[in-house]
């Protein structure tokens, strides 16, 4: 009966193992994409600074919505 608790604490702790392996990966790919939005664009209209206050604002929902998801995801 112990070899099974032994083996289910190991299991756990190689999930959460991988769960942090995961969120370490997700982070370096959130790093290495982020740079393209760092770059100056010119504004020539407030059409354009309209638009992109959408694409700030709408790019945000997504990473909040994927962070969410990740923390919900039981792996």
């Amino acid at each position: 009966m112990e070899d099974n608790a032994d083996l289910v604490d190991y299991i756990k702790d190689v999930r959460m193992l991988i769960a942090d392996s995961i969120d370490t990966l997700l982070e370096l790919e959130y790093d290495a994409t982020s740079e393209y939005e760092d770059r100056i664009v010119p504004v020539n209209s407030v059409v354009d600074l309209v638009d992109m206050s959408l694409d700030v604002n709408y790019s945000e929902k997504l990473k909040r919505a994927e962070s969410e998801l990740m923390k919900r995801q039981p792996l």
